[in-house]
């Protein structure tokens, strides 16, 4: 990996994706720690995180992180693109099957699933993450 990231490119490189630099990993965690990343990434599909993976593998250093319940971030941030998969919640119900991404609340989940007839994920009611 090239010492010397330039990542002003980023924007350029995931047009027409929410790209924020220098972004405080604090504001993405539950404990509400952690310093700056050097971008933070918000796709709000998984064919969007699909893009964006593929767009930066290899040029930029990068990590995926859900909800952040879970989450300890240092205090000297992350030298690298951060994809928070927060946005991509949705949650479809086709018949008998239900799908989620990966940013769907559990919680959220749970209720379609409860609204529908469905069952088989209340074990996971209080737990404090996404799929």
């Amino acid at each position: 990996m090239n010492n010397t990231v330039n990542y002003q490119n980023l924007s350029k490189d995931l047009i027409g994706l929410e790209v924020k630099l220098d972004f405080p990993l604090k504001t993405l965690t539950k404990y509400g720690t952690g310093g700056n990343a050097k971008a933070v990434v918000f796709p709000t599909n998984s064919d969007e995180i699909k893009f964006v993976v593929n767009a930066i593998k290899g040029k930029y250093p990068y990590a995926v992180i859900g909800g952040g319940s879970n989450l300890l971030v240092s205090d000297k941030g992350f030298d690298g693109v951060i994809i928070s998969t927060n946005r991509a919640n949705r949650i479809d119900i086709k018949g008998n099957l239900l799908t989620a991404e990966c940013g769907a609340k559990i919680h959220s989940v749970i209720k379609e699933m409860q609204d529908n007839c469905f069952g088989g994920l209340e074990f996971a009611i209080g737990i404090p993450a996404t799929i």
